[in-house]
């Protein structure tokens, strides 16, 4: 596997970049934050309760903390999360 992730730290939120390389399933819990993702290649999804969104060349997603993220094989992505407080 050839991870490779970055983050930076704003006031208000956070910018990360990742893409790990092979198919990964991420789960996060609730929080006080919401996400936003940006495709940047390859094709990949979010999943809130039942609900799957596509994330790829023409779809991005904005989610509450919970969600599961799903990385195809050559899926990478940059997302901004923000509690929305300075």
């Amino acid at each position: 596997m050839s991870a490779v992730a970055n983050m930076f730290r704003m006031p208000c939120g956070q910018l990360w970049f990742c893409s790990y390389g092979a198919p990964v399933e991420i789960r996060f819990r609730d929080s006080d934050y919401f996400r936003v993702q940006f495709h940047r290649t390859g094709v990949g999804s979010t999943r809130i309760g039942s609900r799957t969104l596509p994330i790829g060349p023409e779809e991005g997603c904005i989610s509450h903390a919970a969600a599961t993220l799903s990385f195809g094989l050559d899926f990478s992505n940059s997302c901004g999360a923000s509690t929305g407080r300075p």
